[in-house]
C-alpha cells in the first residue's frame, strides 16, 4: 500500500512539474534596455513593459546610500494593479505604487539596497500583477560594496 501511494504522488508530482515547464515556454521576462511591445498591441488587459530587467551598479562605497528605480509601463487597455513585489533578501526593500496604473502611464519599482556589507551582490525582485503578458515579472539587480576611503591623517582641511 506504502508503495502504491508513493507511486502516485511521484507521478503527480512529475506531471505537475511538466506542466510548469510547458507553462513557463510563455514570456518571462523582457530583453534589456527595450520596451517591449506586448502581443501584438492587441492586448485586453492590464500589460506591463519595463524599459530594462536587469541592472549593475559597478562600485559604491560602504555605508553610503544605494536607490535604484526599475521604470515599468501599462502598455495595456486595462488599470494595471501591482500586488506584490518580493525581493530574495532583506537587504533589498522594495516600494511600489498602491493604485492602479492606468493605461498608457508609467511607474517605479523603487528599490533601496544594502552597502553595509563589503562584496559583490546579486539579488532577484519578483513583481505579482495583473498583467496578462506578465503577472510575474523578473528583475535582476547588482551591485559591489567597497571599503570607505578613509581621509590621509597628515591632510589639512581645505588642501
Amino acid at each position: 500500500m506504502y508503495h502504491l501511494v508513493f507511486l502516485t504522488i511521484l507521478f503527480l508530482s512529475s506531471t505537475a512539474i511538466k506542466a510548469q515547464g510547458f507553462l513557463q515556454g510563455a514570456v518571462t521576462s523582457v530583453s534589456d534596455s527595450t520596451l517591449v511591445d506586448t502581443l501584438e498591441n492587441n492586448v485586453n488587459g492590464a500589460a506591463i513593459s519595463f524599459i530594462q530587467t536587469r541592472h549593475e551598479i559597478e562600485e559604491v562605497f560602504e555605508g553610503s546610500e544605494l536607490n535604484y528605480d526599475f521604470t515599468f509601463s501599462n502598455t495595456g487597455n486595462e488599470p494595471l494593479f501591482i500586488s506584490n513585489v518580493r525581493t530574495s533578501c532583506h537587504c533589498t526593500v522594495a516600494s511600489y505604487p498602491k493604485t492602479p496604473v492606468l493605461p498608457g502611464s508609467s511607474e517605479n519599482i523603487s528599490l533601496e539596497l544594502d552597502t553595509k556589507m563589503l562584496g559583490q551582490f546579486t539579488k532577484v525582485v519578483a513583481v505579482y500583477s495583473n498583467a496578462v503578458n506578465l503577472p510575474r515579472a523578473i528583475l535582476n539587480i547588482k551591485w559591489t560594496v567597497v571599503p570607505k576611503l578613509e581621509k590621509a591623517e597628515d591632510e589639512q582641511p581645505g588642501d
